[in-house]
């Protein structure tokens, strides 16, 4: 039997490990994708759908035929989210398999209220509530709060689900507690800054956190900083140093 130099063998099992380290890394590398389409409860297709797998920071929209996809999403199971405004959210879950595309069909059940026959206002606010849920799933630099999370936090106020977020000071105001991001704009003693409030879509200038009562928010967004604010929400002589955004739930609503 051929006895290699020492070298050589520790050269050669380096290699083998050097290999199955990149082979383990690019098995977890590995993506999968997914495909389908949105109906409506008389099959017609769906168009300007939100499909989004938030986990993976993946988000689309469906086209005039109501067909979507999405690539770069993790293998095994993995949490969809279907919203489109007149229709009721749904959530799925559906394996991404190794190989090919996964592929399904979801049908869409109409609100009960028509949307037509909501108010400007209501429509307005419906729209920016979509929206505030495909900024999420995109992955959007800031803070997000759904409706769910309020509701597992079992938070009294509002400041209550900002307690444990980093870099955010409360500080007592007359409804209760108010935001202020600390060491970017020195416009107080402490050097604290407030952040500019965004009720809907419509800027909201010295509103605090709290004036709005807990059950009335479907989503709050917290951007701090101009560079990580949205642009529909900075406005050039507002305060530089960010932005809460809140979004009230829709009456009747569950």
């Amino acid at each position: 039997m051929r006895t290699f130099p020492l070298a050589v063998r520790r050269f050669v099992s380096a290699t083998l490990l050097a290999s199955g380290i990149f082979s383990a890394r690019w098995a977890g590398a590995q993506t999968g994708a997914a495909r389908g389409v949105i109906l409506d409860s008389t099959r017609a297709p769906i168009p300007e759908v939100a499909v989004a797998v938030v986990s993976a920071h993946q988000a689309t929209r469906t086209d005039a035929q109501g067909r979507f996809s999405l690539a770069k999403l993790p293998l095994g199971e993995v949490e969809f989210s279907i919203r489109r405004i007149g229709f009721e959210p749904v959530t799925l879950k559906r394996t991404i398999p190794q190989t090919g595309v996964d592929s399904f069909t979801v049908m869409l059940a109409e609100l009960p209220t028509s949307i037509d026959a909501m108010s400007v206002t209501d429509r307005h606010r419906r729209q920016g509530i979509e929206e505030f849920y495909f900024r999420r799933a995109q992955g959007v630099s800031g803070v997000f709060f759904t409706r769910d999370d309020i509701q597992n936090q079992r938070a009294s106020t509002p400041s209550d689900l900002m307690r444990t977020t980093p870099s955010v000071r409360l500080v007592n105001v007359p409804s209760g507690k108010g935001i202020r991001f600390p060491g970017i704009t020195s416009i107080s003693r402490r050097g604290d800054c407030q952040p500019v409030m965004w009720l809907d879509g419509q800027s909201a200038p010295g509103m605090e956190l709290d004036d709005i009562p807990l059950n009335d928010i479907e989503g709050i967004e917290l951007y701090r900083g101009t560079s990580n604010t949205p642009a529909q929400f900075w406005r050039a002589g507002q305060s530089q140093c960010g932005a809460i955004v809140i979004w009230t739930r829709i009456p009747g609503t569950p």
